[in-house]
């Protein structure tokens, strides 16, 4: 059995009606649990993560952001019941609550989370607190910003929904849509981003295509509400979007940026905003490109990771080197195996080769604490005996895959 006394922040101990536990409480067997030995847990002070022998996780507490979990209010509900075998692609967003996306193999979307701005597309701005279908299909890729989503239709063309008070949804107006609008003008896209109130996206002749609100030039020197080229791009094969920031993989494998840069999270050795694109300082042989809020990162052929931009919560793993930012990118550990890349709030999560992720930044309420290093990155214990696939970061947290399909999410470890 599991115990738990103190401060019961937010339901974090099992008990959403009482504010503390005074004495030592059994926490884990009036529901799901019962049955099941924990042989692990981790603590946050607001949530608490438990893993049985049975290899379910559960949760307790605060997850507004990981929906997954089905409660609000601190009961004990299992995170690991979501068995999809035919998971495509993911993605999540913040609207200070979170809302997330799972784009199934069909080309259909399911959908959980907030849904005040209708980012599920099912015309209604109710929350959705357990996995459920859209009823959206036909498409190939999927990205969501701060209230609004975005999505490539198997044709090439873009359908979006959400919030569109800045013009991010591409149709022309400056209105909520709960169903899907189509983005004007754009045939032949290949990949889509987000960023909090802007939209981006990449067509098959290599360039850019930017709508919505163009904080300090994310999307270049103006905010259209329908699709324009980006100035100054050519040969685009990926993009990435943080909160005011733009990032563009080139088929050169060199990484270029735009947008807001207060904590250097264009990489080019200033803290100047650009709404025209600059080369991201000593990058080559890059593979894979994610950013996050002010957080940018790079994957390279070689393995490694690189991280540049913010480093809240030693987001970049700097150790002794430690500083609030980095301008130029920096090396990430000593890692060698890295396959997928993730940003979130202060913290860069990494998928290596075996199946297994590493992730940056301060707190280790996902690590064991034996294996919790200053400098970082350490590995995410909860998960451990899981082969992941897939790996999506947000402001708000993450969502995983693994290789029998099962999702996991939470908010902000």
């Amino acid at each position: 059995a599991l115990y738990g006394w103190g401060l019961n922040s937010n339901g974090s101990l099992g008990r959403f009606w009482l504010s503390a536990l005074p004495t030592p409480t059994i926490i884990s067997a009036d529901w799901e649990m019962e049955g099941e030995i924990p042989v692990n847990f981790f603590n946050s002070g607001w949530r608490t993560v438990v893993y049985t022998d049975a290899g379910f996780l559960y949760g307790m507490g605060y997850f507004s952001s990981v929906p997954l979990c089905g409660y609000l209010d601190g009961r004990v509900t299992d995170l690991s019941n979501f068995t999809l075998s035919n998971i495509e692609a993911v993605a999540g967003g913040s609207t200070g609550f979170g809302f997330g996306l799972l784009l199934m193999d069909d080309g259909s979307l399911q959908g959980f989370g907030d849904n005040s701005s209708g980012m599920m597309g099912n015309n209604t701005t109710n929350w959705v607190l357990e996995l459920e279908d859209t009823s959206l299909s036909g498409f190939k890729d999927v990205a969501v910003g701060n209230g609004h989503v975005v999505a490539l239709e198997i044709g090439g063309t873009v359908k979006a929904w959400g919030e569109g008070s800045d013009g991010q949804l591409g149709d022309g107006n400056d209105t909520d849509s709960l169903t899907p609008v189509t983005a004007t003008g754009l045939t032949g896209i290949t990949s889509v981003a987000t960023g909090s109130s802007f939209s981006l996206a990449v067509k098959d002749d290599g360039t850019v295509w930017g709508w919505g609100f163009s904080s300090d030039g994310a999307i270049g020197p103006t905010s259209p509400g329908t699709p324009e080229a980006v100035s100054g791009l050519s040969g685009i094969t990926d993009i990435a979007a943080g909160y005011a920031h733009s990032l563009f993989l080139k088929n050169d494998s060199t990484v270029w940026a735009l947008g807001n840069n207060d904590y250097g999270q264009l990489g080019n050795g200033t803290t100047a905003d650009s709404d025209t694109p600059v080369q991201v300082t000593g990058l080559t042989n890059v593979t894979a490109i994610a950013a996050s809020l002010s957080i940018s990162a790079a994957l390279k052929s070689n393995g490694t990771v690189w991280g540049w931009g913010s480093a809240y919560a030693n987001a970049l793993s700097q150790g002794e080197e430690f500083s609030s930012y980095s301008l130029t990118p920096y090396q990430i550990g000593d890692i060698t195996t890295a396959t997928a890349i993730a940003a979130g709030l202060g913290k860069i999560l990494i998928l290596l080769e075996d199946g297994s992720l590493l992730r940056t930044g301060s707190s280790g309420a996902l690590t064991k604490t034996e294996n919790i290093v200053e400098d970082g990155p350490y590995p995410l214990d909860i998960f451990e005996g899981l082969t992941i696939t897939t790996i999506c970061g947000g402001s708000s947290g993450f969502i995983i895959i693994d290789e029998n399909g099962k999702a996991y999410s939470w908010l902000l470890q």
